[in-house]
């Protein structure tokens, strides 16, 4: 059986209804004006599953990472490895990304938040920039906070 361009697309988006229904209420939106990034949404929440929806004033790609802070860091911690915003610096172990789906019809980020403690948000210009010849950069966000 040959599976339609149409077909697929379908399958597609009722995926993403599906996923979209599956995650709490409760959402963020990351903006990023070309110079820093913002968070709209609660500082405390549950463990689940969130969508974080992107707000690029930006001229380029970027790609919204969360990562769980571990071994008692914080954001503060994460923030003093950065020596001037948006400047690159290689993330440590404690920082350990979460698992996470992205959508690019919605531009919407599910994140899975499992752990208990401090996440911090960052909005990163990677791989793109590798690829254009461009300089890779890190934005980070306030963090969050999950609780039981």
């Amino acid at each position: 059986m040959m599976i339609t361009k149409r077909t697929l697309i379908l399958l597609c988006l009722l995926g993403l209804i599906a996923l979209l229904t599956a995650c709490t209420e409760e959402s963020f939106t990351v903006t990023f004006d070309g110079t820093e990034c913002t968070l709209s949404g609660p500082r405390e929440i549950n463990t689940g599953e969130y969508p974080f929806f992107v707000e690029n004033l930006a001229e380029y790609p970027l790609i919204v990472y969360v990562r769980y802070l571990q071994d008692e860091n914080t954001n503060l911690d994460f923030v003093d490895l950065q020596r001037e915003p948006g400047m690159l610096f290689p993330i440590p172990y404690w920082a350990s990304p979460t698992i996470s789906k992205y959508s690019p019809q919605e531009d919407v980020y599910i994140h899975v938040l499992d752990e208990v403690g401090e996440y911090s948000i960052s909005l990163e210009r990677g791989m793109v920039a590798n690829i254009l010849g461009d300089t890779r950069h890190i934005w980070i966000c306030p963090p969050i906070q999950v609780v039981e």
